[in-house]
């Protein structure tokens, strides 16, 4: 198999060569080899010769999935009383770190081009810090109907994000994403050694356990988290939920 030479650029802004003559491991050659420690799953790769399957199916790692983390935090705003509105902003606090990942669109978009942007490659989990945490819980306590109670429940929500992401986010090749706690006021990351695969059985296992939670309490408390879109559709839920599963009656 011919060699395969891919660039990509690290954090730092150096140039850094990744040369491979089989599918992997590839060898990373940087003038701060520090700084090129996992960029190869980090990066959205400039193409100069033509790179194998193998490879190209390895280029982005995921983390927990964005829909687990909704039903942890439509869960989450339920065990309190809270109004309509209040539950939607905690409930959106628990997703809220994931909007850095949108930035995986525009790269796929012009990973073919000549000059891809690598906005999910650099800065994919920038956001999952302290600092946009408060901004998240400011945020929710501007639009909530019981400000301080929501404020601090979205900030609450906020690391209930964090906390999965520590447990169940390791890539299919054994890559940690590391959580920017302090950043941007420090350099240090956090991580887990024991964390667990993303698509590893307790994830499913978590996300199925919070699906049938949240049905439940559509089913017992009349709303879900359809609410935050459509009350027509909302009330479709429940109803069709109460008639498949009706409430038993005293005799």
């Amino acid at each position: 198999m011919n060699a395969v030479i891919v660039h990509a650029e690290s954090w730092c802004g150096r140039r850094l060569v990744m040369r491979s003559s089989g599918p992997l491991p590839i060898e990373v050659v940087s003038r701060s080899r520090e700084q090129a420690i996992g960029v190869y799953y980090r990066a959205a790769f400039e193409i100069e010769r033509e790179i194998p399957a193998e490879i190209e199916k390895h280029e982005l790692p995921n983390v927990m999935s964005p829909v687990t983390h909704f039903f942890t935090g439509w869960v989450f705003a339920n065990c309190f009383d809270l109004e309509r509105k209040d539950r939607a902003l905690i409930t959106l606090a628990c997703v809220a770190p994931d909007i850095d990942g949108l930035g995986i669109i525009p790269e796929l978009l012009t990973r073919n081009s000549t000059h891809p942007l690598l906005w999910f490659s650099l800065h994919h989990h920038s956001l999952h810090s302290l600092m946009f945490a408060l901004v998240i819980a400011a945020i929710a306590f501007a639009f909530a109907a019981q400000k301080w109670k929501t404020g601090l429940l979205a900030l609450l929500s906020f690391h209930l994000h964090l906390f999965e992401d520590m447990l169940g986010s390791r890539g299919p090749d054994g890559y940690q994403w590391p959580i920017p706690y302090l950043a941007p006021f420090s350099s240090q990351q956090y991580i887990w050694r024991g964390q667990w695969g993303l698509n590893a059985w307790p994830n499913v296992l978590i996300t199925i356990a919070l699906l049938l939670v949240t049905l439940w309490l559509a089913w017992r408390r009349g709303y879900s988290p359809l609410e935050m879109v459509s009350a027509r559709a909302d009330g479709s839920l429940v109803a069709a939920l109460r008639r498949r599963f009706p409430a038993r009656t005293a005799v």
